[in-house]
């Protein structure tokens, strides 16, 4: 009676283990979106990580703020788009688990 539980216990704990070694570590990343020239907030400005599936994305809010939220650990590039502007590259973006990343962004406008 006793090997079927023990043995019932030990590939639960198993399995526990073998998801906790699949989970990703991800972080946030947020900050603002604005205008290059004037310093204004731009709102609806796209953001994606480029490379995520499923897609990570957000828009801007009417002060400018965004936040990506479940980024993977590792460096990260961020396209952000908005009708009348240039596309910007933030490429390379450093995300660690240890704190969020804050970024400014600046757009120039076409």
């Amino acid at each position: 009676m006793k090997q079927p539980i023990i043995l019932i216990v030990a590939l639960f704990l198993g399995l526990s283990f073998t998801q906790a070694q699949k989970a990703t570590l991800t972080q946030t990343i947020k900050g603002v979106v604005i205008d290059q020239q004037s310093g204004n907030p731009l709102r609806n400005a796209t953001l994606v990580v480029e490379g995520s599936i499923p897609a990570i994305s957000s828009n801007t809010d009417s002060q400018g703020v965004f936040k990506l939220v479940g980024v993977p650990i590792g460096r990260q590039n961020i396209r952000t788009t908005l009708v009348g502007y240039e596309n910007a590259n933030s490429a390379n973006i450093e995300v660690t688990s240890s704190k969020e990343v804050v970024l400014e962004i600046k757009l120039k406008e076409k």
